[in-house]
């Protein structure tokens, strides 16, 4: 599909979603900057591969917001007929949004790539002409037939020698952390933190050793690591333990639903976790 097709598609699932536009950030649902070739959703739908920056797309017009390293590069790699450039230091998306459209409109956003936090900002900003921010399927999947699959490299132990402290030993740091806040868990939704944590690696993303997962640690310091069984091996499990175990990643939600429904107190970082 060419960049225009491309939008078209969009705005048509836009109309069929009762939508008046949608918000797609560069960054995953982890807030890498240099996501996996199957989230690179900002790339494949306009063209711009940098690391910072967000595509607004509305029933008749786009617009692509980066800082100031990639002006240049933004005009070059999109077509400018079809996306509106602009400095995210000078016009925020949330600000063009409240200068373009209609009062009472939705906007559609894929909840897994917000947090909290920029929700919150969001809204409050649009809520002065009563737009409304909507989460919704990711659209831009919807319509990419040809996505890649998602990374499923092969875990790797991080050697004792350059990791300094056995993940045990931080796992019984943290889970006395978290009976100190008289909390029953902690999920952690960071890669490099999980990495950090349980002294792994793997190869899901280019340049940074990074395997992309969450995990949930109880107070006692057993860890649920929501990443596929598949991609450990003997070494691994051997690294990770009995205190650690593997799961399929879409089993999370249902981990977490499973503690909220005995009223467990679950610690996040509010400024990583997706609402």
């Amino acid at each position: 599909m060419q960049t225009k097709e491309k939008l078209i598609a969009l705005r048509a699932q836009l109309k069929l979603h009762k939508l008046q536009g949608f918000l797609q950030p560069v960054h995953d649902e982890y807030l890498n900057e240099y996501p996996p070739a199957s989230a690179q959703r900002v790339h494949w739908l306009s063209g711009f591969s940098g690391s910072a920056g967000t595509v607004v797309v509305l029933d008749d017009v786009a617009a692509l917001f980066t800082d100031g390293r990639y002006t240049l590069q933004a005009e070059n790699e999109t077509d400018t007929a079809l996306f509106e450039q602009h400095n995210s230091a000078d016009t925020t998306p949330e600000a063009w949004l409240l200068k373009t459209c209609k009062a009472g409109a939705h906007i559609g956003y894929d909840a897994r790539l917000y947090t909290k936090t920029m929700v919150t900002r969001i809204e409050k900003q649009l809520s002065t002409k009563d737009i409304k921010l909507l989460p919704c399927e990711n659209l831009v999947d919807v319509i990419w037939k040809d996505r890649p699959a998602a990374p499923t490299s092969k875990l790797f132990v991080h050697d004792l020698k350059y990791a300094g402290v056995e993940s045990s030993k931080k796992r019984q740091d943290i889970a006395a952390v978290i009976q100190e806040k008289a909390a029953d868990a902690l999920l952690i939704t960071a890669p490099d933190s999980v990495c950090w944590l349980l002294n792994i690696r793997a190869s899901d993303v280019e340049h940074t050793p990074l395997a992309l997962g969450n995990a949930l640690m109880d107070k006692e310091g057993k860890v649920q690591l929501f990443i596929h069984p598949s991609r450990s091996d003997d070494a691994v499990r051997a690294q990770l333990g009995n205190e650690v175990s593997l799961h399929d990643p879409a089993t999370l939600k249902e981990s977490l639903a499973k503690l909220a429904s005995h009223k467990k107190t679950i610690l996040c970082d509010t400024t990583q976790v997706s609402t």
